[in-house]
């Protein structure tokens, strides 16, 4: 038939350089995402689709008949039949003034075959391998072809129609949005309107059953067809090709098939980004299960340190305790020395120092020493313990990790269309990222010395012991250190007490001097008390400041990824929301534009076209014989 020039209207021109645009817009943002080049190619192709001629893809098993369907479209024998599969690679159609044929440049498992049918002018035809291909690699070749196509004719034979392979492949078509037409080849081969009648049924019965979809269906006899055009033209009413051609060359005009053409890509498009945006929902969901997870780390941080107050003061009361009763003996002391009646006692200054040691200090030094040595250990413990805590979290929720991948894959496997690639990834680096921090939480707790740990906290005790106003006590014990620093505080006041005797001081002066030796011991014993209790605060925070800080590294990098990804996606998925906006607007603009008329919208009841079928008393041998029956027997299928 004759093919018409592909002129655009202005308005027409106007959506679809506005599509263009979309996809220059849409990649970028796909790229950012992560999506596969698989992917990534897949919408350069459908956009540079765009300026090219209508795609009729042609999808079936090897042996359903689609070389004889397209040589009947032809009007000769242009592609190879037979009963095994001929077609191994991806044939393309394309219109030329004499036929020839060449490997595609852009894509070299492609074969251009040139032909001079008219309405290749208009109509680009891509001949596919079988649907149930023995190399795997064929049947990709297929799969690819299909987001692209304006339009999928699925041959089937009436002799196996919709089979288990087919109805597989559908699903992957289907699930791309692409408008199928069906044809049953073969239907010569039914010898009754009652079977032929039952294969029409059956194959829209599972499209409606298991695809949810109504196409249209066309049942025909290919080999009649290209009789009926090459031989004899009486043969046409049998083979059921009129409506079929009707269809696709009347009822699928210029306008509707500049719709699909202009339609199809956004249907991709719509597939993928909807893709996209689920993913980023379920990934948004899991970084907020992760989130929390950073959350209640810090909250259990939050009671470690809250618990550690606590527990802190309770024990810091003690030493504070050692020194209030050191104070109280002090006084006891004072009363009983400081007297008229042991004037001659209290010029034995080394006796009264000595009496002083054994009465007062007594063990004092020794036992601050073991409650500050309980405390530092006591420390060191809580520090082990929220370490081990926070790696047996850590552990509990790799394992919940790997049970959600392994269930969100389940339920959003999107692997085999393309963007698997980068879901595995972003499960993959969450993964190794809580792997690390478990395995870097664990290290420390596995290396974690309480000895050495006691050991660093006693010397940095000391440490700042020595830089006090009362003394330096060099590298000398904290209990020596200790006895020094009381010690110190007691001859000074006990050279009180030389200082009364030897100034020949009455009974009037000797309260009044006791009563400055308790004042003067108090404040000396205070002092010290402030600036132990001090120096113990200030290590105690630095060692919990410090261990908290340790374990909120070792979730530094898990937090960022979290911190980083919540942005990245929720921008990302603002970038789709707009595009998506966008999509609305250029289908709103072709059905404005180019309203749906050639019933592309797939009816209530399929599209089922009958022919006129041969005796059906005829036997097989006539059937296979008799040219009044059927044409000759070498116009076979493939």
């Amino acid at each position: 038939m004759e093919a018409k020039p592909i002129l655009l209207s202005a308005e027409q021109t106007q959506i679809l350089n506005a599509e263009k645009v979309f996809f220059q817009n849409l990649l970028p943002v796909a790229e950012a995402f992560g999506a596969a080049p698989e992917e990534r190619e897949l919408l350069v192709k459908v956009s540079s689709g765009l300026d090219e001629l209508f795609l009729l893809v042609i999808v079936g098993e090897f042996n359903s008949g689609k070389s004889s369907f397209i040589n009947a479209l032809l009007g000769a024998k242009v592609l190879t039949e037979g009963v095994t599969p001929t077609t191994s690679q991806i044939n393309v159609l394309h219109y030329a003034p004499q036929p020839d044929q060449r490997h595609s440049q852009q894509e070299r498992e492609l074969l251009e075959i040139f032909y001079p049918a008219q309405f290749l002018q208009e109509i680009s035809i891509v001949d596919t391998p079988g649907t149930n291909a023995v190399i795997e690699r064929h049947q990709a070749l297929t799969e690819d072809f299909v987001p692209r196509s304006d339009l999928v004719i699925f041959v089937t034979s009436a002799e196996r129609p919709f089979t288990q392979s087919e109805r597989l492949f559908l699903e992957k078509v289907s699930n791309w949005g692409k408008k199928i037409v069906v044809v049953i080849n073969k239907i010569d081969l039914l010898t009754n309107a009652h079977d032929h009648q039952q294969v029409i049924q059956f194959v829209a019965d599972g499209f409606r059953q298991l695809l949810d979809l109504q196409p249209p269906i066309f049942s025909v006899s290919s080999r009649l067809a290209l009789y009926a055009k090459t031989q004899d033209g009486n043969w046409w009413p049998q083979s059921g090709f009129g409506p079929l051609e009707n269809y696709i060359f009347g009822t699928l005009d210029q306008v509707s098939r500049i719709r699909l053409k202009l339609t199809n890509p956004l249907t991709v498009a719509e597939r993928l980004i909807g893709r996209y945006q689920s993913v980023i929902t379920q990934r948004l969901l899991l970084l907020e299960q992760d989130s929390r997870r950073v959350d209640n780390i810090e909250r259990q941080l939050a009671i470690y340190q809250s618990d550690l107050h606590r527990d802190f003061e309770g024990r810091l009361d003690r030493v504070n305790n050692l020194l209030y009763e050191l104070n109280e003996r002090a006084d006891h002391f004072f009363d009983d020395v400081l007297k008229v009646t042991r004037a001659f006692d209290l010029i034995k200054t080394d006796r009264i120092k000595r009496d002083f040691e054994e009465r007062v200090v007594a063990d004092t030094p020794h036992r601050i020493e073991q409650a500050i040595q309980e405390m530092v250990e006591w420390i060191v413990e809580r520090e082990g313990r929220v370490w081990h805590d926070v790696s047996e979290y850590l552990r509990e929720q790799r394992q919940l990790t790997t049970q959600s991948q392994t269930e969100q894959q389940q339920l959003f496997m999107i692997g085999a269309e393309g963007s698997g690639n980068d879901y595995d990834r972003f499960y993959s680096n969450r993964r190794e990222l809580l792997t690390q921090v478990g395995e870097r939480t664990r290290a420390v707790m596995q290396s974690f010395d309480e000895r050495a740990e006691g050991e660093k906290l006693n010397l940095a005790v000391r440490s700042a012991l020595t830089s006090t106003a009362l003394t330096e006590i060099g590298a000398v014990g904290l209990g020596a250190a200790l006895a020094i620093l009381i010690s110190t505080a007691a001859a000074d006041v006990t050279g009180l007490l030389l200082t009364i005797v030897m100034g020949g001081v009455g009974l009037y002066i000797i309260p009044a001097r006791r009563r400055r030796a308790k004042y003067e011991f108090r404040h000396k014993l205070e002092t010290l008390r402030g600036q132990l209790s001090s120096i113990l605060k200030e290590q105690f925070q630095h060692e919990l400041t410090l261990s908290t800080e340790r374990v909120r590294e070792a979730l530094a990098p898990y937090t960022r990824f979290i911190q980083t990804e919540q942005v990245r996606l929720s921008q990302l998925n603002e970038q789709f929301d707009g595009l998506g906006q966008e999509m609305k607007r250029l289908y709103q603009a072709i059905e404005t534009n180019m309203p749906d008329r050639a019933n592309l919208v797939y009816p209530a009841n399929p599209a089922t076209q009958s022919m006129q079928l041969p005796n059906a008393a005829a036997t097989p041998a006539q059937i296979e014989t008799e040219s009044s029956l059927y044409p000759p027997a070498n116009y076979d299928y493939l």
